[in-house]
């Protein structure tokens, strides 16, 4: 878990994104949910989607992105964000 919240915040870095305290949480909510299930759980691929999800929030330039934002990234990245989809 410490390893997504570690590359989560790089990636944000790396695009020259501020994530609000409630955006964070909503990106890692999802993921120590799966982690806490008693099935398994690939880290590396939810490492893999919150790139792809830092990368639908990215600007030109510095910007600062909150809750509201990480559910339009959701919903326009959904089924493409594994392994929180399960078809569509």
């Amino acid at each position: 878990m410490e390893q997504y919240i570690f590359q989560l915040g790089a990636f944000a870095a790396e695009r020259d994104i501020t994530l609000t305290p409630f955006a964070q949480m909503l990106m890692v909510l999802p993921v120590m949910e799966a982690v806490g299930d008693d099935r398994e759980f690939d880290i590396e691929i939810a490492i893999k989607s919150a790139y792809d999800l830092i990368a639908e929030m990215s600007g030109d330039g510095p910007v600062r992105r909150n809750s509201q934002d990480v559910i339009e990234a959701f919903y326009k990245r959904f089924c493409k964000i594994p392994p929180f989809c399960r078809g569509g």
